[in-house]
């Protein structure tokens, strides 16, 4: 057997969050999967387990098939926001009956 093992990667959500991201990871070959690398560098000797993706970036792992063909995936997750928001409001000038503000906003 030289065919590599499949990877499927589910993200727990692909909404923005501000909590950490789950991965879901099934592998499958037909003769069985001996290890899956998490991006950690753990192993796990099943064909399905989870990681928790605590920020933004690209992870890699790898499955390993019980006759030593491996596939390399990569995930890219970029819907964690941890970023606090702000709000900044500075006067510009004033007169007897008006207040004019600069208002600005955003992430941190």
């Amino acid at each position: 057997d030289k065919n590599p093992p499949t990877v499927n990667v589910i993200p727990s959500t692909e909404e923005m969050t501000k909590g950490p991201v789950i991965i879901t990871i099934i592998a499958d070959d037909e003769n069985g999967i001996e290890k899956i690398v998490l991006p950690d560098g753990s192993e796990v000797n099943e064909s399905e387990t989870t990681y928790t993706i605590e920020e933004n970036g690209k992870y890699t792992l790898e499955v390993i098939d019980t006759v030593g063909n491996k596939t390399v995936k990569e995930v890219t997750i970029r819907n964690i926001d941890n970023n606090k928001p702000y709000v900044e409001i500075s006067e510009k000038g004033r007169t007897s009956n008006q207040i004019n503000v600069e208002l600005k906003y955003g992430d941190q």
